[in-house]
């Protein structure tokens, strides 16, 4: 993983996942600079957030909405198959590198353009066809790139998809009782949380506590004194120190 790879619209450096970066809400600047890089703007919340309603989330996408006026809301399953980089090396041919392995491909103009289009995919792995359009097209291996070509003549969009081989894990995945019932149970956590929790102040607050409780007791600190000192585990007080600070 180099620098160059963190300026791609998504990092497939790692056995070729696409990893997407998606940011909260607020800052306009780093969505301005996703978005001139090329990279989706995926935003992204906690619970609490829409408890008063959706009117901050759309306040903030129409602000972006000003910045980007060719900017798009899509699904996400739609806005990621259609996350790409492209680079026009002739006058006639334009390279692009997309990271899923079903991709949109979007021809803008009436003029016959020669795409020469890549993927990563792992040398470990076999692709077994791609497809064009539904048809099969010829594809070659360079180093952990498959590269293949197509013509658009007019202005339309094209599917693309890249079948890869199911691969078998080395080792089978936890499916005892007690894996299950460790999901059950967070499961059960997270559905406590995004219903009552997160939809109630006094439960919001009361679990904020005694979170910060507890990081504070697993950093050895007990609860702070009226004058900014902090109790000992025996009831003793000890004055707060620099490294405290």
């Amino acid at each position: 993983l180099c620098g160059a790879d963190l300026l791609l619209p998504a990092q497939d450096y790692f056995f070729g996942v696409p990893v997407f970066k998606r940011h909260y809400w607020g800052d306009a600047a780093v969505f301005a600079m996703a978005l001139f890089l090329g990279k989706p703007a995926i935003l992204v919340e906690h619970h609490e957030f829409f408890r008063n309603g959706p009117s901050g989330a759309e306040e903030f996408a129409r602000y972006l909405g000003q910045l980007r006026p060719d900017l798009k809301w899509r699904s996400l399953t739609e806005t990621l198959k259609r996350t790409h980089a492209r680079r026009r090396v002739s006058v006639e041919t334009v390279e692009v590198r997309f990271f899923t392995d079903e991709f949109v491909l979007e021809h803008e103009s009436n003029e016959p353009v020669r795409y020469r289009l890549s993927r990563r995919v792992p040398s470990g792995l076999i692709v077994e066809q791609v497809l064009v359009g539904g048809d099969k097209v010829q594809f070659t291996r360079e180093g952990e790139f498959v590269t293949f070509e197509t013509q658009m003549h007019q202005a339309d969009s094209i599917s693309v998809e890249v079948k890869v081989a199911a691969t078998t894990p080395s080792e089978p995945y936890p499916n005892g009782i007690k894996y299950q019932t460790s999901v059950a149970f967070r499961r059960g956590l997270s559905e406590l949380r995004d219903k009552f929790i997160s939809r109630n102040d006094f439960a919001l607050k009361t679990g904020r506590f005694l979170l910060s409780a507890l990081e504070r007791k697993r950093a050895g600190r007990g609860p702070r004194t009226e004058d900014g000192g902090r109790r000992t585990e025996d009831g003793g007080r000890r004055t707060e120190d620099c490294e405290d600070r």
